[in-house]
């Protein structure tokens, strides 16, 4: 159901029915330090999957995407 689902809509889903969701994700997660953080990931997926713009990641862009990886990893959701 949710496999075209993009980091975008994703973010709409979670912020309109974010009380769904709380209570699965990490202990202490801050509503609005992760949706920015999705939005911004959407940005570096754009990048990557439509590069005919020639913008060029950076390093900051890999490392945020570490950052959030670990973060965020799903073994931390209950």
């Amino acid at each position: 159901m949710y496999n075209y689902t993009t980091f975008i809509h994703l973010k709409d889903i979670m912020d309109k029915q974010w009380l769904l969701f709380v209570g699965h994700l990490p202990k202490g997660l801050r509503k609005s330090e992760f949706l920015d953080s999705l939005i911004r990931l959407n940005t570096i997926r754009n990048r990557v999957m439509h590069p005919v713009k020639a913008v060029k990641l950076t390093e900051d862009d890999f490392e945020f995407v570490r950052r959030f990886h670990t973060t965020y990893k799903p073994k931390s959701w209950s």
